[in-house]
């Protein structure tokens, strides 16, 4: 009788799920060195596999009782940093904290990329601050590449007088202030989509007063930021100009450099000084315009003269997005790049192709492929290369813009034939289209006048409507997820029983 009762207690346990806890005979797991896991987690942050290094990680915490190192804990916090996930780096961080270790430099650089990197600017900023304070009240000296990084951080989260003022922190702690240290402002100018030109002209021009000569590098961060659309940007110019009009600069005299369009100054220029001249100027609207403020494209080429930088094939590309969309703009610019030495890469006669494609100027667009024969370039199309989601999505949306939905018809088949992820984006462009001509019929029903609406466009969009609803049901459309669920880790609510389980599994069929 005994003998059955103890049978079924026996059995009853059995059923019962095991805890973390529970003493449990398993298999000896083989512990590495921890300079082995080290290595290991150094090597999947190099390659950008976070999660995997993650997942490594809280493995060799819970499954092999791995103490974990400062080593580990900078490495996958340097690790989340550069790819923004700042709510798995401020959570090692904890967990180094609560361990009793301090952070070093290396540490603290990795929190800011954390911020500076974040999709969620406010976040970045707000974890930024916290962590800046924390230096401040415990006296954490932070190193040159931590500067830059808060510098980076406040600036690309919007808090640009925040980054200024880390700048001169650093002049005042006696480190280099350097072209790199601009260059991290000039990164977040360009995260300013409502005043990035004008905070960029600021930067620049306060970097000829500290008298740092800009890099090429710098000059290029610099015309990124021409093509933003800026809210009231003449008043945001004006006033920059009249910041910069204090700047010490040696021997100012006024300068103008000429352009196609009017004399104006050279803001860019050391030697400009601020007269007034500019007010009548009015709304500064579009990239020319922007690009006429530091002297067009003649005299950006003054200019890098007078520095005595070279600009790149980059620096012509990007000159290329600012400057009026006609063919004597685009020549005036080839003829200047020439002129200063300036190589022309594929990728700038790529962007000129499509340009004037756009304008539907077929023989230039053509006259286009033996300007780069001349020069030794060859069509990248040679390499059998196909429209990928980003080119196809541009292609919709200038289709959508210009009402040509034969062309839309084509790229839909297109989209369909090759499996092309359709984005977030190019379905917006479509609808918007879609709402806008129907919106045109309307008009033209009613008997109002309807200029942009033509026979083709009307036969274009009857066709398209006919196909619309089954296409969308027949492609990948792109849904957009949580950008940090491709770094989430498994392990990390997994319990050590199960990954002790799985780890006693695979040593088992190892051996």
């Amino acid at each position: 009788m005994f003998g059955t009762l103890s049978d079924d207690h026996r059995q009853g346990a059995e059923l019962l799920p095991d805890d973390d806890d529970d003493l449990v005979e398993y298999t000896k797991l083989k512990r590495m060195s921890d300079k082995k896991y080290e290595n290991d987690i150094k090597q999947l942050v190099l390659e950008r596999k976070i999660k995997e290094a993650l997942n490594l990680f809280f493995e060799i915490q819970k499954a092999y009782e791995v103490k974990p190192t400062h080593v580990m804990f900078t490495l996958l916090i340097g690790g989340c940093g550069r790819v923004g996930y700042t709510k798995m780096a401020f959570k090692l961080y904890r967990m180094m904290r609560d361990r009793g270790l301090e952070p070093t430099p290396a540490t603290l650089t990795g929190l800011f990329n954390s911020c500076a990197e974040s999709p969620f600017p406010e976040m970045g900023l707000d974890k930024a601050h916290k962590l800046y304070e924390q230096i401040k009240l415990k006296n954490w000296v932070p190193s040159n590449l931590t500067y830059h990084a808060m510098i980076k951080a406040f600036g690309k989260c919007g808090d640009l007088d925040m980054a200024f003022r880390v700048m001169d922190e650093m002049a005042d702690a006696k480190h280099a202030i350097t072209t790199e240290t601009f260059a991290f402002l000039l990164m977040a100018c360009i995260s300013n989509k409502e005043a990035g030109f004008s905070l960029g002209l600021k930067v620049m021009r306060t970097m000829l007063w500290k008298k740092i000569r800009p890099s090429v590098y710098c000059y290029n961060l610099f015309l990124r930021t021409v093509p933003q659309t800026e809210g009231d940007a003449s008043e945001k110019v004006f006033e920059t100009t009249r910041e910069a009009e204090a700047l010490p600069f040696d021997e100012p005299q006024r300068t103008a450099t000429s352009t196609s369009l009017a004399t104006l100054p050279n803001l860019l220029s050391p030697s400009f000084e601020h007269t007034g001249e500019i007010v009548g100027l009015g709304e500064v609207t579009d990239p020319f315009h922007r690009l006429l403020m530091v002297g067009g494209v003649k005299g950006m080429m003054d200019h890098f003269r007078d520095m005595s930088v070279r600009p790149d094939s980059k620096t012509i590309t990007m000159l290329l997005d600012c400057i009026p969309n006609n063919f004597d703009a685009e020549a005036e610019l080839i003829a200047e790049a020439d002129k200063i030495g300036a190589k022309l890469d594929v990728d700038f006669f790529n962007m000129l192709i499509k340009r004037r494609a756009f304008r539907r100027e077929k023989e230039t667009a053509k006259d286009t492929l033996s300007m780069m024969t001349a020069r030794g370039l060859h069509p990248d199309v040679e390499a059998g290369l196909t429209v990928n989601e980003e080119t196809w999505g541009t292609l919709v949306c200038n289709a959508c813009f210009k009402g040509n939905f034969w062309f839309l018809l084509d790229l839909m088949g297109y989209a369909k034939r090759e499996n092309i992820l359709v984005s977030a984006a190019a379905l917006r462009a479509i609808d918007k289209a879609i709402d806008r001509t129907r919106r045109a019929l309307l008009r033209k029903e009613r008997g109002k006048e309807v200029n942009f609406l033509s026979s083709a466009m009307e036969s274009g969009f009857r066709q398209f409507c006919l196909v619309y609803e089954d296409w969308l049901k027949e492609v990948r459309v792109d849904t957009p997820r949580h950008p940090w669920e491709q770094y989430e880790p498994e392990n990390l609510k997994k319990s050590a029983a199960e990954l002790k389980a799985a780890a006693v599994a695979l040593t088992t069929e190892q051996t």
